[in-house]
């Protein structure tokens, strides 16, 4: 008895020495971490030329309504002076606990085709003040260039891919995705599991608008059932594949073409989509932030035909205004689909395959119900709110990380 006793003691000796060490952290977390952290965020500006930076700026509200100090710089994209990186870097001796890299090859730098070729000054420098500084680096991967499957570049492609990323993978400290694919991606690449976290990439919480009324305000046929590819136009995205589609659905179906285009190549594409597109593909252009409310009200379908995406916030912005989505069976939608049963998916580039899937989709009502249905569980686990918070936990396991 007097063993068990003894046991007992010492097992209550240890628990209150656990928490003797815990409360002080969750206390400290609660009061003195999540109201006093300071967060210094690189991101393009959130003026809607650029998806991350919107995304950013939905990101950045909800940390500060977590009590976070969040400062902003904007990166401006595709600079060429090698400088301009160094400058922005040394943004951080304002003072912050985090610098968090909202990631994209292109935002670090231009030469000639090649984009990203500054990314080894940007991080270098960024990795020494954080020695002087003594900060964490947080990077938020909203793209994957694969260093042995090379995306651009040539026959120097994997060369230069490898480099660039081992300057990303090397000197942040967390890396967050948004998807199992880009973390299972990032693994392959040498980066340790427990430098990789997991997040919801978040979507505001949708404007439900009158359905007929929105159709009339873009200057469409209320009566008429309107597929819609939203975003930023270029080939990657397929949108010729649903332009060819559209030859043999119903006339009662219009193609709504919602965004504008941001390179010389994009533009190219464009004049082709538009060299080939029927009477009944409307292309709206560039969407400013006030009218995405009412395009996505108007859309009945939204069709995501990309050839490739390692993540999508137009599914986001879909599935929060529980609109019926179709996309192509590429791995990332491929996640989300089995994860929520919220989303269609067809053969990637197959014409016919799309054409059937709109059909079965369109003809099926109470398909339609249970897609909008879905939807709701993942707008419930993936706001801007939870992306947060999950951030913010983030944050937090980087400070406590001995790197």
């Amino acid at each position: 008895m007097r063993r068990q006793s003894t046991r007992r003691e010492e097992k209550g000796q240890k628990t209150a020495r656990s928490l003797e060490t815990t409360k002080p952290m969750q206390k400290e977390s609660q009061n003195g971490k999540k109201m006093n952290m300071r967060i210094h965020m690189f991101s393009t500006r959130p003026d809607g030329r650029c998806g991350i930076g919107v995304y950013t700026k939905y990101l950045k509200d909800e940390e500060r309504r977590l009590g976070l100090d969040v400062k902003s710089t904007f990166v401006e994209p595709k600079k060429r002076n090698p400088l301009y990186y160094v400058k922005i870097a040394a943004e951080v001796t304002k003072g912050c606990d985090i610098a968090h890299v909202q990631f994209e090859y292109p935002f670090f730098g231009k030469l000639g085709p090649v984009t990203g070729i500054y990314i080894p000054i940007f991080y270098t420098s960024l990795r020494l003040l954080s020695r002087v500084l003594c900060f964490k680096i947080v990077t938020t991967m909203h793209a994957m260039w694969r260093s042995r499957n090379p995306q651009r570049f040539g026959k120097l492609g994997s060369v230069y891919t490898n480099i660039v990323n081992r300057f990303v993978f090397k000197f942040s400290d967390c890396l967050i995705t948004f998807s199992e694919v880009v973390r299972n991606m990032l693994i392959s690449e040498g980066v340790p599991k427990c430098k990789i976290y997991l997040t919801p990439h978040g979507s505001d919480a949708p404007i439900f608008m009158n359905k007929k009324e929105c159709k009339k305000r873009i200057g469409l046929d209320p009566n008429k059932t309107v597929l819609t590819i939203f975003g930023f136009v270029k080939r990657s995205k397929g949108h010729d594949l649903l332009v060819k589609a559209s030859e043999y659905l119903d006339k009662d179906i219009v193609i709504l073409i919602a965004g504008g285009v941001r390179s010389d190549e994009d533009k190219v594409y464009l004049e082709n989509l538009k060299s080939i597109a029927g009477d009944r593909t409307v292309f709206y252009g560039f969407v400013k932030d006030e009218n995405i409310p009412v395009i996505l009200n108007a859309t009945d379908v939204m069709v995501l035909p990309n050839r490739t995406t390692t993540i999508s916030g137009v599914l986001n912005w879909s599935l929060a205004y529980r609109l019926p989505t179709i996309a192509s069976n590429l791995p990332y939608f491929k996640e989300i689909g089995e994860k929520y049963s919220c989303i269609l998916l067809f053969e990637s580039q197959n014409t016919t395959s799309l054409v059937d899937v709109i059909k079965r989709l369109l003809n099926n009502k109470e398909l339609q119900n249970r897609l909008r249905t879905s939807c709701e569980r993942f707008q419930n686990e993936n706001s801007f709110q939870r992306a947060a918070e999950k951030t913010h936990a983030t944050y937090l396991s980087c400070l406590e990380r001995q790197v």
